[in-house]
């Protein structure tokens, strides 16, 4: 009855209908959100993005969320498109994780969007175990920056790993291929995300990212990293030189082998001073565990 007596010649109303609760459609106005939790824990979340607007306290009986939310209704849409295009990957039951494709921002540099669309291609992947001999490293990369995952699989196969200082969702892809099943790559689920690091960054993020494989020899046994990052480099140079932006190559050149030096030094960490690690680092609280 409400929806019929508001409904007007340009506007039509309807029901919505929900299955876990409606406020999960409200905290999709506010930020992309696919986490198990309990219904009674929306409230607080969907506060905490309510105050910053001075929209109060979020209450099941307000009569005025409808106002407050309307003028975030295009990130509603398009965070709920993308949670489901994550979640039609999760029909085929052999499939543990699903990850979205990242796009630059449009202030990112030409070097680092490339270098994006190379780890990030247009075509979706289903990956098994048996795509580690052809694809190596690439068979479990998985980035949970957004990426959704089978909660049976996820228990059942540990979870992510108690203390590791990085890379703590191909740790876990590569269990999931042990494991039988598969990772998918759902390339038309977009989220944007890019960096422009600087060179000190990058080093300290290699440095650990190296760190994370010394320490899970088990995971990472039989993987060359670095055969990725040349074919990496040699496409990235060969798309500057195409689009005339040649002179970004510098850029490429000097960052690349400030990330090798910086995976050089963390595949060696346990040979280095506790200080030379705590400035090579990028995560110091780990180091203090």
């Amino acid at each position: 009855e409400l929806c019929n007596s508001e409904t007007t010649e340009e506007t039509v109303y309807h029901a919505i209908w929900s299955n876990q609760c409606i406020e999960l459609w409200y905290l999709l106005h506010f930020c992309f959100f696919q986490s198990d939790i309990c219904r009674t824990a929306y409230g607080q979340k969907l506060t905490e993005h309510l105050k910053p607007i001075y929209a109060g306290s979020y209450a099941k009986n307000r009569t005025d969320m409808f106002d407050v939310l309307r003028p975030y209704m295009d990130s509603a849409i398009a965070n709920a498109r993308l949670l489901d295009r994550l979640m039609q990957s999760m029909k085929d039951p052999q499939v543990a994780v699903a990850y979205a494709r990242q796009i630059p921002y449009t202030d990112c540099n030409p070097v680092d969007a490339y270098s994006r669309g190379f780890n990030y291609p247009k075509e979706s992947k289903k990956k098994t175990k048996a795509d580690i001999e052809t694809m190596g490293i690439k068979a479990f990369f998985c980035s949970d920056v957004c990426a959704i995952y089978r909660k049976s699989d996820y228990v059942q196969l540990g979870g992510f790993p108690e203390k590791t200082i990085f890379n703590e969702d191909m740790i876990f892809a590569r269990k999931v291929l042990e494991a039988g099943k598969a990772i998918y790559y759902a390339s038309e689920a977009r989220v944007y995300h890019s960096h422009n690091d600087n060179c000190r960054k990058q080093l300290q993020r290699s440095f650990d990212l190296a760190v994370s494989q010394k320490q899970n020899p088990t995971i990472f046994k039989g993987i060359v990293s670095e055969s990725e990052g040349i074919r990496m480099v040699k496409a990235v140079s060969e798309h500057l030189v195409k689009t005339g932006k040649w002179y970004w190559a510098p850029r490429l050149y000097i960052s690349s082998i400030v990330k090798y030096i910086g995976f050089l030094l963390g595949k060696n960490y346990n040979k280095l001073p506790k200080g030379w690690v705590l400035k090579l680092t990028d995560n110091k609280r780990y180091w203090s565990k």
